[in-house]
């Protein structure tokens, strides 16, 4: 920064002093020289004296350093038998409306040196064009491009698994680099020294079926719950909400996670949502639960679907053992006669 900040001010380095107190973290973004540095250090010297600026957390967010924005196609090319043959990254890398001093390395260096992520696999071409736009400048800021790179390949393998017909987790160990083949040469030309991925894949396996695993799924759960039920910040289409919805009730669920699922079924405006919460009305863990998202999905669709409220509500009344539930459907049902 202190090269930079003399370079701009047309003055000698050792003339510049710098001093940070307590920095934290996303060093990327603190390290550039912003244009408000140049200003205020002009200032300084036209007024001959110290100036201060704190910059404020709403101008923060749309002047700092962002840290992503690419539009890429990703190709992953297997053999017969789900080899890696090569992978493919063509992308289009924002730059923002000025270069930062790290801007150009997310979309080029990174991505070629962590694109091919524990995998065996020989050829690699990445091709991107670093492009100017009218958006905030992009630099280093969490990761910078190594995430990225990253999820590029295990999406490309997830996609391959599914259209091959082969497990994924057995297309990621059929391909993974062996203890036996270190140092790798990988085809971006780094040189891998150890590692055991296969280990660390059992090792993710085993946590993800334990407690932690139950505590990260119910994590995720109340998020997709908390995304899909806003009701002004965030417009998911009703189908969308539903098939998250159908999608996570297929996993083996606790009664937690369920009652989770639940309370995001009650938002949804829609018939196919009294169907699903139906479909736990047997289940003794959350028949309660059940219900009450029953009789709430009932109420959005009495006026649009009555027959198939009446049928819901009843089931409700006739099979409930919540009086709270039975009265509440009962409502429900009075209300639509009027």
């Amino acid at each position: 920064m202190r090269a930079n900040i003399a370079d701009a001010l047309a003055v000698d380095a050792k003339t510049v002093r710098i001093l940070t107190g307590q920095v934290g973290g996303s060093f990327g973004m603190k390290a550039m020289v912003f244009p408000e540095y140049i200003c205020l250090l002009h200032a300084s010297r036209a007024l001959g004296r110290p100036v201060k600026w704190t910059d404020e957390r709403s101008g923060s967010f749309v002047s700092d350093g962002h840290g992503r924005a690419a539009d890429l196609t990703a190709e992953l090319a297997l053999d017969a038998d789900g080899t890696f043959l090569a992978v493919r990254l063509t992308s289009f890398a924002n730059m923002g409306a000025f270069l930062a001093p790290f801007g150009p390395f997310m979309g080029t260096a990174n991505a070629v040196k962590n694109l091919q992520g524990m995998y065996r696999t020989p050829h690699m071409e990445v091709s991107t064009k670093c492009v100017f736009t009218n958006t905030t400048q992009i630099t280093a800021y969490r990761g910078a491009g190594r995430p990225e790179g990253n999820y590029y390949m295990e999406r490309l393998i997830d996609t391959a698994a599914a259209e091959m017909g082969i497990d994924r987790l057995a297309l990621r160990r059929r391909n993974q680099i062996r203890p036996q083949d270190f140092p790798y040469r990988a085809a971006s030309a780094a040189t891998y020294d150890c590692g055991d991925f296969a280990a660390l894949t059992k090792h993710a396996l085993e946590l993800a079926d334990g407690k932690s695993g139950a505590s990260a799924r119910a994590l995720a759960i109340r998020g997709v719950v908390h995304l899909t039920s806003q009701e002004d910040d965030v417009k998911i289409p009703k189908d969308k909400k539903l098939a998250a919805y159908t999608q996570i009730l297929k996993g083996n669920l606790n009664a937690d996670q369920k009652r989770l699922v639940l309370s995001g079924i009650a938002t949804v405006d829609d018939p196919d949502a009294i169907d699903l919460a139906s479909n736990l009305l047997s289940d003794p863990d959350v028949q309660t639960e059940a219900e009450q998202a029953v009789i709430a999905t009932c109420k959005y669709m009495a006026g649009p679907h009555p027959a198939k409220v009446r049928t819901a509500l009843n089931k409700v009344i006739a099979e409930s053992k919540s009086e709270d539930n039975r009265k509440a459907a009962q409502n429900a049902l009075d209300l639509m006669k009027k």
